[in-house]
């Protein structure tokens, strides 16, 4: 296990709880936090951007959400002044 701490991003409860479950199976992180709303996790990064520590090591983001979607996450995170290297799967 190298992660410590995944962020799911996904509005859809069910994908978060199979992704939840086979993450903790194959031991792929310590910690999961979830998020059904990109803002909320893009808030998140801008609350604890100068955190190493509490910053996740890898991200599973939806693209196709409503309120914010994957792309415009994107697009506000690459202006986070984070240093930390992330691991993105979609």
């Amino acid at each position: 296990m190298n992660n410590k701490l995944t962020y799911i991003i996904d509005d859809d409860k069910l994908t978060v709880k199979l992704m939840s479950i086979l993450i903790s199976k194959s031991k792929f992180c310590e910690e999961i936090h979830s998020f059904n709303n990109a803002q909320f996790a893009i808030d998140k990064l801008k609350e604890n951007w100068d955190d190493s520590e509490i910053l996740p090591d890898a991200i599973l983001l939806d693209l196709n959400m409503p309120v914010m979607d994957g792309w415009q996450f994107l697009d506000e995170f690459i202006h986070l002044p984070i240093k930390k290297k992330f691991q993105f799967l979609s």
